[in-house]
């Protein structure tokens, strides 16, 4: 590839990503208005995780853009899905948190990857990312269990 093709298609590729992501997110948000956000959140964050490992397994640029492209329509929605079911209490301090926890994952996500690259490899990451996900999917299911009051 030449340079200029090469920048092309990274180009092509963010763009489908973004496409996915607002048809995952107009999708979804109206699939929890029928299911439930408990619901479309758990399958969604699920579906992400177990595409973040098929990431491992594709063979070459097109196969690994599907798949991400996938994943990407899956998780668009858990954010603003999350902070609703947070908004219904009307905590700001909850919303805030929320709110600083993604600009904190934005910050540490690329710090963590370069981590595990640097001393291990692509299964690693693809493996904490999808355990991380699942954690972070428990901790949010159970939380939705808790009375609050």
């Amino acid at each position: 590839l030449t340079e200029e093709a090469a920048l092309r298609m990274a180009g092509t590729i963010m763009m489908a990503y973004m496409a996915t992501a607002i048809v995952g997110n107009y999708a979804l948000v109206r699939l929890a208005n029928r299911l439930g956000p408990t619901r479309v959140i758990a399958g969604a964050g699920l579906a992400a995780a177990l595409l973040q490992g098929l990431l491992y397994l594709t063979g070459g640029v097109a196969a690994f853009t599907l798949v991400r492209m996938l994943q990407t329509g899956m998780i668009a929605a858990v954010i603003p899905l999350v902070i609703s079911a947070f908004a219904v209490e009307g905590s700001g301090t909850r919303l805030g948190f929320l709110n600083s926890g993604r600009f904190v994952g934005n910050a540490l996500g690329p710090i963590m990857a370069t981590y595990l690259l640097a001393h291990f490899n692509l299964l690693t990451l693809y493996a904490a990312i999808a355990l991380l996900t699942l954690a972070l999917l428990a901790a949010y299911l159970a939380w939705g269990r808790q009375p609050r009051g």
